[in-house]
């Protein structure tokens, strides 16, 4: 089918500088800022120059001064409370329920906390059935020593000063072998090394032998772990420094019990895991993949037991959060929230069927799971080598993550107390990261992080009295080929010169601005900037300093809103429309639009498991128009990439866990399912046409050569990540994945087989 073409492009220099106020309806959420900007103009303008922080890292990896007791409640406290209870990180330092601290402990008595954390109540969900009676005791061991500012005083050392972390030399290699007690080898089994004081942790993997090395790690001592799902973790001290060095034999035990493996398991694995024998089963399990994978893994929820009425409770919170947390009560007349106070209508919807399919399959009583796994990395997926970069906090630049995910065991990573909003990186011509911050983002909108050191800077740009309020924020960033970095903050256009590290700001025109994204940033191959519009997509010429703006070919409410944008080779401009399953491209050409509609040849059998009613449910969204939301057969087509040295755009469907391949040229459609089930997020393709993905829920990297049509899916060493994208360094050979929910950035280095 030829797709009808229109368009609406709208091209202008940028303006003079001046204010505005924006708010860009994203995917579960509003941004909104504040931003006075340098012209376009590439006569002599000041460039807008940022402050930079350089973190001390030492601080950071510095042990805190609790308890062994203290500490496990610190744990606990992230993983079980602070979504609710703690103001760090949280949006304006709301909660939704009171800020639990050691204030609050003493007034209210501890026998009346225990007995709120066991029972909960109508507003929160009873942790009886989750924690055991010392646990509980460690929560209030934690609570006993938490200040009602929710930072405790920096622990630093006599200079406290920042200082950069520098490798230690010369390097020196560990090798060994993983076995299980009887002295079986375990292959793919992630072996870990992590210097002491230090944040910075490299992984390899184990050959069929259950070998692994580790070449050029530094002297001195080193933690040293290995973890795999299904066995329990392995940790040892080993000190690099004596001669000769010995092998490290490490030995993993099978778990027990089944719930030490549900703890450890992905998103897809819980899908593939759950009851599927009836219709009902399957259909259940399709909706609560819809409602609840846009945001966060199912491992989240999953590794929880709750009855009815807790999950009830859960439901209900989850249809008044922003994707960056709570903000407070529900304000009506907040065009996102709608006649019904929620933001999320299908949560709404189907709250009481979720409610009691979720207490039937991780209630008190629930049947047990039999734990499906995917199968660990071998052959090339094992040969690669990951550094993870620890990030400080932006609310709390003197600490890291108190739950990041690198122990499997203890569940998926929270994102609380201030460790989400790691969000897009790219890596420039010296191999240093650049990262944006989508959230909690009043104290830095931007990172550089140095790849040989481990040192992070936080970046940041002078307040309005807008974003004194909201915070600025960043999201989307890309690189063109003259390696200049480019980004978006709010409605404004970035540069970033990393050769000098020097910024400038860049207005659109009032023509344009109200149409500004910025969720996804891209350089097409002739050095022309797009980012996304609302909707639409906005491309910017640094030769001119002119903006485009191009409108989808069916124009709709702004509520449809665009997010994966790309160049391709060719100059064209494509982004995605996933309410609607729609990814539309500008022929700069001709400068017409056309869509294209993500609809695999198996969509069908998604979309049978759909009842009559769910087909008929509707949201009206204002002027006539309403929204079919998220049914079964939806696609969602995500973060999209164009191969700059060829004739392919590839698009992610991301609830439609497929890629599909469109042709430039010819403008045919090829569909390719995943060999997980899993959830393809952002597409990037390198220099040798090989498609890279990040699963935004399932802590893999996948890898799809077009050419032989072969998958290779490579195990990121985290448990809950949630990445939501992916950069590919092809003049070093990396591929890296920022980490939104754990404050991480992982490296992924091929050792020249890429």
């Amino acid at each position: 089918m030829k797709p009808t073409m229109r368009n609406r492009v709208v091209g202008q220099r940028a303006a003079i500088p001046r204010a505005c106020f924006a708010t860009l309806l994203a995917s579960a959420g509003a941004l909104a800022a504040l931003l006075t900007v340098a012209p376009a103009s590439q006569s002599a303008q000041p460039s807008t120059q940022p402050s930079r922080t350089a973190y001390s890292m030492q601080d950071a990896a510095r042990p805190p001064g609790l308890s062994e007791s203290e500490l496990q409640g610190r744990h606990l406290f992230v993983k079980y409370c602070a979504l609710c209870h703690d103001p760090v990180g949280q949006p304006a330092r709301v909660t939704y329920g009171p800020a639990l601290n050691r204030d609050l402990v003493r007034a209210l008595g501890e026998d009346t906390v225990r007995r709120q954390i066991l029972n909960g109540s109508l507003r929160m969900p009873g942790f009886q059935f989750e924690l055991r009676t010392q646990e509980v005791e460690d929560l209030l061991a934690f609570l006993r020593t938490y200040p009602a500012s929710g930072i405790y005083p920096p622990s630093r050392d006599q200079s406290g000063r920042p200082s950069e972390q520098q490798p230690e030399a010369p390097p020196v290699a560990l090798r060994g072998t993983v076995t299980t007690p009887s002295g079986l080898p375990v292959a793919g089994v992630a072996v870990s090394a992590r210097a002491l004081g230090k944040t910075m942790t490299v992984t390899v993997f184990t050959d069929s032998a259950g070998r692994y090395s580790f070449v050029g790690i530094p002297r001195g001592d080193l933690n040293v772990w290995a973890q795999a799902e299904g066995f329990r973790r392995a940790d040892t001290s080993v000190d690099t420094s004596v001669s000769p060095l010995p092998q490290l034999q490490l030995k993993i035990t099978p778990h027990a019990a089944t719930n030490e493996t549900l703890r450890q398991m992905s998103s897809g694995e819980w899908l593939e895991s759950l009851p599927a024998k009836t219709p009902e089963d399957r259909r259940m399990r399709e909706i609560l993949r819809l409602n609840c994978e846009e945001c966060h893994a199912l491992s989240v929820p999953l590794q929880r037991r709750f009855d009815a009425n807790g999950w009830a409770a859960v439901i209900d919170l989850m249809q008044q959060l922003y994707y960056d947390g709570w903000h407070g009560p529900p304000d009506r007349a907040h065009p996102a929230f709608g006649e019904t106070g929620a933001l999320n209508e299908m949560n709404r919807h189907y709250a009481s069927e979720l409610a009691t399919y979720l207490a039937t399959v991780r209630g008190p009583n629930s049947p047990a799971i039999q734990p499906v796994l995917f199968p660990r990395p071998t052959g090339r997926a094992a040969q690669v080598v990951i550094t993870a970069y620890d990030v400080p906090l932006a609310d709390v630049p003197t600490e890291l993550s108190w739950h990041d995910g690198s122990n499997w065991s203890d569940g998926a990573a929270s994102g609380m107390h201030g460790a989400v909003g790691v969000h897009d990186l790219i890596v420039d011509a010296l191999g240093n990261a650049w990262v944006t911050q989508s959230a909690n983002a009043n104290a830095r909108v931007m990172l550089k992080i140095n790849a040989a050191s481990g040192q992070v800077t936080g970046i940041d740009f002078p307040k309005t009295a807008r974003s004194e309020n909201l915070g600025q924020r960043t999201h989307g960033i890309g690189l063109d080929s003259r390696d200049n970095v480019w980004f978006g903050i709010d409605q404004t256009l970035g540069k970033l010169v990393p050769a000098t590290e020097t910024f400038q700001l860049i207005a659109p025109p009032a023509s344009v601005i109200d149409r500004m994204g910025n969720l996804t940033t891209d350089a097409d191959a002739t050095g022309k900037i797009w980012t996304d519009g609302v909707p639409g997509a906005v491309r910017f010429d640094p030769e001119d300093g002119v903006f485009s703006y191009y409108e989808n070919e069916h124009p709709g409410p702004d509520f449809f809103f665009s997010y994966g944008v790309t160049g391709d080779s060719a100059g064209n401009g494509w982004w995605t429309v996933p309410d609607l399953d729609l990814v539309e491209m500008a022929d700069v050409r001709t400068g017409k639009t056309r869509e294209f509609k993500m609809r695999p040849p198996w969509a069908a059998e998604d979309e049978s498991l759909a009842t009559p009613e769910d087909r008929a449910f509707r949201v009206p969204i204002g002027g006539g128009r309403d929204w079919g939301v998220f049914k079964p057969g939806a696609q969602y087509p995500r973060r999209l990439g164009a191969d700059k040295h060829g004739t392919s755009v590839w698009v992610p469907n991301y609830l439609g866990r497929n890629l599909a391949r469109i042709d430039v040229a010819t403008k045919q459609i090829t569909y390719y399912r995943l060999p997980l089930n899993v959830h393809p997020y952002f597409a990037k393709v390198d220099k040798n046409h090989v498609v890279w993905m990040n699963s935004q829920s399932d802590d893999r990297v996948l890898s799809f050569d077009s050419k032989t049509k072969r998958w290779t899916i490579y195990r990121l060493p985290i448990n809950g990540c949630e990445s939501r994208n992916i950069s590919v360094d092809d003049r070093h050979g990396d591929v890296w994945v920022p980490c939104y929910r754990a404050s991480k950035v992982f490296r992924l280095h091929f050792g020249g087989h890429r």
